[in-house]
Order: structure tokens, then sequence, then C-alpha cells
């Protein structure tokens, strides 16, 4: 049980116990949802494993099944036995008025007698029956509580984000069953109908005075005052305090820090009990709240939601002071914000023209930050509808906001056509052209107009610095970098992100908020030069921004660059878990582009840790996405990445279909110029795994001049490995061994890409006959790879390590031959094929082919007839 060992410690102290004689009960106490099933369950297998006679469960304690449990009891014969009696609290008096007998008889038979029950739901009779259980037996009392963070993450399936974690376990309150409860429903903000019902009964068994004020605390929130608990309730304070002490003795609320304030014992817990509550009342609660705490003077803040909640259409008060907090919270929430603004457009009088032209602009970016798309686009549509107006960088960013929002909802002509009609409309104002030439430059990458992002973005970045904006002029100059480094630039790349970073170091936090964007293209644009260290430090800040600003979309792309940078580093494990936050947000926003990226990026991370299986199912994740999408400016990354599985995987037709597929034919022509050399490796291998030399040659040909356009260590090293491949196919052993060689240290930087690259020089090295020098190289390779961990590659390499190993019982001419050589010429002297060696030794039949041929070499023989006769003759000497 996760996160339960200390309660699982204490168990088996009490089994043990009871094994050496001493019967005994154990109490078990905790709330709802906490676990006390599942840890009676947990006991009584514990008990099965024992070989203990067979016992019983009951829950609630039905007085009607007591008497088989007794006659179990004096069936036992002596035998330990663990009688579980679950939900106590439940149980009606007279059960619990039978379990003084029935502890007699566990005493008399030497059991355990497990109790569990609430502590707020715990009856005068169900305390009686507790002591006088303990004048039969010993009693233990284990008192299950909430997990914390750590804890709970365990429980959760995978693929939920650190944030969406978080999320859970606060809303939960750390208590196990709700957590699974929400992550099973996470699709919806209410609360399941599952923990509704429970909370329900919970109520009920109180009284309507105590419903009511629990109600009322609800409304509050999920930390309430007394005093408005007992406002909202129309009671008495004293009252009020006298039926919120109930709950607390029933664990519904819990006393804060604070005098007289009180919290539910969980979030969900008052969700719960607000989701029982009809409209009307909750209207009638809200109008309430609202109008107590304007009395005490609150914050506009906490007045927002009563009032959202309590008002109706028209109330032009209403609206003006949600739009004001919208305003106020729209780069610290804006998914309230959105709340918030949605709900002062909805009550604005219809007639009131400004009130919602200045609304509905705030409410499209409160949605777009919040990552609601489809939303934005609805909102943008109402901004039209009653007219934008502003000064020209306002309706810019309107321009702007709904060019992006159409370029992501798969709408480039229309995002075009936008912005150039706003480009016709704001001429000659700087700060509105920066924009609109920044957006401009988006649309070119989006279509993957490679030769067209940096010129346009040279002429944003001029506006830019005409009107003397930095915020512009950084994601200007972000992009120009971006479009230098594509074409394979290098030395305008650097300098542009030089310059570039030079500027966000420059500004502050809450400046870069509104060019997030910008450090997005930075991270990449580093991440595509090599200069990783630069890039993980600009796309953690973003991160970080992202944090506190709430801001949802661009942070899909901060995780995923920032996963494949640490990917890039051999930093598997801090990949994984970017990539997996990436992939979950990407989900939450339910858009197609982001997924393509996101769940690419975390197939690949997954491929190099070996995880297939996963790999491959992001990566149809991500191509079902580009399906619905139809277009994108990645749209080669889920067929390639594909590709790169199938490569692994040994099915080389496959993947070069993938790969090629992905990249729109032999040019790639859809991959930006300086990444397609890394293709044309993988396009290489895949050709030499079905035994096309002469097209790995061609790929690898057409990856020359692009390397030598930007000559970078991680793309020499690639290229470099990719010809030490193809010289060992040829027979060119020495040659090979001496390329890969070179190849690793061109990886110096790239950990796992260094072992790999040793890993090919090591097999080199072996057909080169060179066994010492091999070992070194693959035992570098496996410690590379185990560092990083890249678990399935390091496992073949110990494999390969393995069948290094001196044949055991050898001699003679087989002396000459490694263990698994010496299996495989063995083998060969029965008439065995490769394919009956790799079925009897579980291997490839290209493994197999290559421990035939190596065998050979060995023992200086050129053909599978001639190894036989050598195997042969050396039985006839007797191995001598």
């Amino acid at each position: 049980m996760i996160g339960r060992e200390a309660e699982l410690r204490v168990l088996h102290g009490d089994l043990d116990a009871v094994e050496s004689g001493a019967a005994r009960a154990l109490a078990v106490v905790g709330d709802p949802w906490v676990g006390k099933s599942a840890l009676l369950a947990a006991a009584a297998e514990l008990a099965r494993a024992r070989s203990w006679a067979p016992g019983a469960v009951i829950s609630g304690a039905d007085a009607a099944r007591l008497a088989p449990v007794l006659a179990v009891l004096r069936a036992a014969a002596g035998s330990p036995v663990l009688i579980v009696l679950d939900d106590l609290h439940r149980a009606p008096d007279d059960a619990l008025a039978a379990v003084a007998t029935l502890a007699a008889e566990v005493a008399a038979a030497g059991g355990l007698l497990a109790l569990a029950y609430r502590p707020g739901g715990a009856s005068e009779a169900l305390h009686v029956a507790v002591g006088q259980v303990a004048r039969e037996l010993p009693v233990g009392e284990l008192v299950i509580g909430p997990l914390d963070r750590d804890e709970c993450d365990g429980l959760l399936p995978p693929g939920i984000s650190p944030l969406a974690r978080a999320r859970l376990h606060e809303r939960a309150g750390g208590t196990p069953g709700y957590m699974l409860a929400l992550a099973a429903a996470s699709e919806s903000a209410a609360p399941p109908p599952a923990v509704v019902r429970s909370v329900a009964r919970e109520i009920a068994s109180l009284g309507a005075a105590a419903a009511d004020v629990a109600a009322a605390a609800a409304v509050a929130g999920d930390r309430f005052a007394v005093d408005l608990a007992a406002e909202l309730a129309d009671l008495d304070e004293a009252a009020a305090l006298a039926t919120v002490d109930e709950l607390v003795a029933a664990r519904i609320v819990l006393p804060c820090s604070l005098p007289r304030h009180f919290r539910f014992r969980a979030p969900i817990v008052g969700e719960a009990i607000y989701a029982e509550i009809d409209a009307d009342r909750a209207r009638t609660l809200h109008r309430r709240a609202a109008r107590a705490l304007e009395r005490r003077q609150a914050p506009p803040a906490e007045l927002a939601d009563h009032v959202r909640a309590a008002a109706l259409p028209g109330d032009r008060a209403a609206a003006e002071l949600l739009a004001s907090v919208g305003e106020r919270e729209l780069l610290r929430d804006p998914v309230a914000a959105a709340r918030w603004l949605g709900a002062a457009d909805a009550l604005a009088p219809a007639e009131d023209v400004e009130l919602h032209r200045w609304v509905r602009p705030m409410h499209a970016r409160a949605l777009w930050a919040a990552g609601r798309l489809e939303e934005c686009r609805t909102a943008l549509r109402a901004v039209r509808e009653t007219g934008a107006c502003g000064t020209p960088e306002e309706l810019a960013r309107l321009a702007v906001l709904e060019a992006g929002v159409e370029r992501l909802l798969d709408g480039a002509a229309r995002a075009d056509e936008v912005v150039a009609r706003a480009e016709e409309e704001l001429a000659g104002d700087p700060v509105a052209g920066a924009l609109l030439s920044i957006e401009r430059t988006l649309g070119h990458w989006f279509a993957g107009e490679w030769e067209s992002i940096a010129p346009a973005a040279e002429r944003a970045a001029a506006c830019a610095r005409l009107a003397g904006r930095r915020d512009l002029e950084v994601e200007a100059v972000a992009l120009i970098t971006l479009g230098h480094t594509y074409l394979g630039r290098q030395e305008s790349a650097e300098g542009s992100l030089v310059a570039a970073t030079a500027l966000v170091e420059r500004m502050d936090n809450h400046e870069l908020a509104r060019s997030l964007r910008a450090l997005t293209f930075i991270g990449h644009s580093g991440f595509a030069v090599e200069r990783y260290d630069d890039a993980a430090r600009v796309l953690r800040r973003g991160l970080l921004i992202t944090e506190a600003t709430g801001e949802r979309v661009w942070r899909v792309g901060l995780s995923t660059m920032l996963a494949a940078s640490e990917r890039w580093r051999g930093r598997l494990a801090a990949a994984l878990e970017v990539s997996v936050a990436g992939a979950e947000d990407a989900r939450l926003l339910g858009n197609d582009q982001f997924t393509i990226w996101a769940r690419s990026v975390l197939a690949w991370v997954q491929l190099d840790r070996g995880e297939i299986d996963a790999a491959v199912a992001e990566a149809e994740a991500a191509r079902a996405a580009l399906a619905r999408a139809g277009s994108s400016p990645r749209a080669w990354l889920p067929e390639c990445t594909l590709g790169a599985i199938q490569v692994a995987t040994g099915e080389f037709a496959d993947a070069r279909e993938s790969i090629l597929a992905g990249g729109g034919g032999a040019g790639l022509p859809r991959v930006e110029p300086s990444f397609r050399s890394h293709w044309y490796e993988l396009l290489a291998h895949a050709e030499l795994g079905a035994g096309r030399v002469e097209e790995a040659r061609r790929w690898l040909g057409a990856a020359e001049p692009l390397v030598a356009d930007l000559p970078l260590p991680r793309r020499r090293g690639e290229l470099l490995r990719g010809w030490a491949a193809v010289a060992l196919a040829e027979g060119e052993a020495a040659r090979a061994a001496v390329l890969a060689g070179e190849s690793v240290e061109c990886f110096r930087d790239h950990p796992l890409d260094a072992a790999r690259s040793s890993w090919l020089a090591g097999r080199a090295l072996l057909a080169a006959g060179l066994t010492r020098r091999a070992r070194a190289r693959l035992v570098a390779a496996r410690e590379g790879l185990a560092s990083c961990g890249a678990d399935r590659d390091r496992a073949a390499v110990d494999a390969e390590l393995d069948d290094l190993a001196p044949a055991d019982e050898a001699t003679g001419v087989l002396a000459k031959l490694t263990r698994r050589e010496g299996q495989v010429a063995r083998l060969v002297a029965t008439g065995a094929t490769n394919r009956d060696i790799a079925a009897r030794l579980a291997i490839s039949e290209r493994t197999a082919e290559r421990h035939v041929s190596r065998a050979m070499a060995r023992l200086s023989v050129t053909s599978r007839a001639a190894l036989a006769a050598a195997v042969e003759r050396d039985r006839g000497d007797g191995g001598r």
C-alpha cells in the first residue's frame, strides 16, 4: 500500500504477537475515503499469506452475521484467525452490544480482532463497545490520516503533470480515495457524484441545523469565519458556533489557527456540500455573503464570486465590480479573471455598449492566457460585434490575439487576413507595426517558410527599436535568431542569440510576462545551436513566470523545448518529468498544435529511456492530432519520431517510410534545414538495417553540406557515426572504429550520444578482432547509457559484454571464440540457419549473422561449411 508503510509495520507486529500466543484487537480509525477498508483488506491478505485459519470480514457489523463468525472462531481449532469488523460507525446498537461477546471468543481462540470506524461518526454505543473489547483484549489504536504530496504521487496514474498532481492533492486534502475519484473525473470540475453522495450521508446524520450551517459555510468558502456563516444561515452567532462545534465533532470541518475560523477537512467536502444546494437558495446565500463582506469592507476580489453568483442580467454595478476585479487579476490568475470578466459581460445591460467594449477584449485575453482557445475565438467574435476601440497598440494586440487563436485552431488563411487588415488600418504606428510584423513572422514559421522568417523579424525589430519597446524587440530578435538557426547560419544565429539573451537579462519578469513566446523561441534557438545551458536557463525562467501568472498557452512550448534540451544533454529523468508536464498541459488545453509538439517530444524521451510501447503510444497520439489539425509547423515531428522508434525496434523499411512521409519526401522539405542532417543519419541506419548500403551512403552524402554549413559538434558527431556504421557494414572494421571514436569526441557534451557512438566503436573493434579494446569501449558505453537512464540500450550492451566472456569449457580451436560465438559455431555445425540460431538463442537474425562472421574471422575460415568442419575436427581431436 502506497504511503502506508508505517501502518503495515503495525499490522505485521500485531500478527506476530498473535502467532506468539497473545490475542489482541486493533482499532483502525480514520475519516471517510482515507483507506481504512484497504488497510483491513491488506491485513486479511497478510493473514492468508501466513496460513491463518479462514477468518471473516463484516461491514457495518450486521448482528445477524455475528453468529456465523462465532462458528468460524470455534472451528479455528487453535490456529490464529483474523476477524474484521469494518464501518462500525454504521452498526446498529444490537450489533455493537454483541461485539464484546465476539471479543471474548477471539481471546479464547487466540486471534486478532480488527475494528474500523470513523472518529467523527463514533456514537456513545460504539465507545461503550470498544471499551468492552478492551476488557477482553489489549486494544491498539491505529489512526489513519491524509497522505503527503510525495506519497499521493505514487497513487496517481502516469501522465499527470506535477501541477495537476498538486491541484488534486490540494482539493482532496491528501485523502487517497478523494484523490483517485478526482483523477478519474479529471475532465470535470464538479465533485464526483460518489463523493457528493457520501458527504450528503454524513450531513444528513447530523440534522437540519447542521445542514444549514454547512451549506452557509460552503458558500462562504473552504475557510470561513463563524460570524459570516451565522449571518448567511440567518442564526445568531452563539447558535451558529454550537452547530459548528457539532460539525467539528463529526469532522466535517476542522478548526483553523485563527480563532473562530474553520475549514472543511478537505476542499472537496465543501464542494460536495455546495453541489447539493439548489440554485435559488445558493443565489440567496451568495447575496447575503456579498452584503456581509461589503459591510466588513472586504476587498473587491473577496466579493467577486459572491456578486457573480448572486447578480441577475442587467446589473450594471455588479458587472463593473467584476470587470474591475478581472482587470486586476488578468496577469496573476487568468482562470479567475476569465470567470469574472465573462460574468461581467453577461451581467452588463445589453444597451451599455461602452461597458461591453471595455469588458470583452479583456475577457478574450484572459481566455487566451487560460488556454481556452475556442472560447477565446467566440469572445473575439463578440468584440467585433460591439466594435473595438482603444490606442493603436490595443487594437494591434487584439488583431494579434485573433490571428494567434486562428493559427492554433487551424485557420491560417483567416489569421493572415486579420493581420493584413490591421496593417492597413494601423499603418504608420511603430508599436502596431512591430506587433503585426511579429505576427506576420509567426505566419511564416507556421507555414514552414524558413527563408522568410529572419527578414520579416528584422522589420519587426526595426519598428520595436523605433518605438523604444524592449518587450517587442526581444520577440523580434528571438525570431531573427530562429530564422538564422533554421537555415544553418551559425554566425548570424549565435550573434542574434547573444543579443536576445542580453535583452532578456535586462528585463524583469513582469515585463517578460508579455513576451513568453520570445523565451520559447530563444530556448529553441539555444538548443538548436547547442548552447544548452543558455537555453535551459531562459526556458526555466519562462516556466517560473507562467507559474506566477497562470499563463497556459506558451507553457507547453517552454516545457517541450526544455525537455528536448535536457534530452540532448543526456538528462533523461529530467527530460521525462518536463515532457510529461508539457503533454499534460497540452491535453488540458485540448489544442492539436500543442499536442503534436508535446507528445512527439515525450515519445522521443521515452524512446531514449527504452520505454518502447509508451513511446509508440505517444507518437501515435501526436500523429492523430496532426491528422485532425491538417497542418502544423511541426508537421514532420510525429512521423519522424515514429520512424526513430522503428529504427530502434528493427522495423527498417517502415522506419524509412515514416521519416520520408513526415519530412515530405527525399529532401525532407518540411524539416527545417538545420535539423535535416539528424534525420538523414537515422535514414542511413534504416537503410543499413535493410541491407541497402548504397542508399545509406546517399543519405549521408545529403547530410554532408548541411553539416558543413552548421558544423556544430553534435551534428558532426551524428554524421561521423553514420559513416562509421557504413564502414562497418562494408567490412572496413578498423576504419569504422576510428570514425566512431571521432564521433565519441564530438559528443563530449552529449553523454547519451557519446555512449551510443562508443557502443558502435566497440562493435567495430570487435569485428576487427581487437577484443580488449572493444571491451573497454563497450564498458564505457554501458556506463554512459546507465548514467543517462537509457535502460534498453544499456541492457543490449550488457548482453554484448556477456557474449565477450570466454566460453567456460571450450578448449582447442573453440577456445579462440567467445562464449556466444562458440554457441553459434556449434549450432552451425548442426546445419542450423541464422533463423534457427536466432530462435534457439533468443537473438535477432542480424545478430546471429554477426556472430557467425566473427567466428569465421577468428578461425580464419571463409564459409559456414568450413566453420562446421573446424568444429567437427575439434570434437574429433577431443578439444586438444
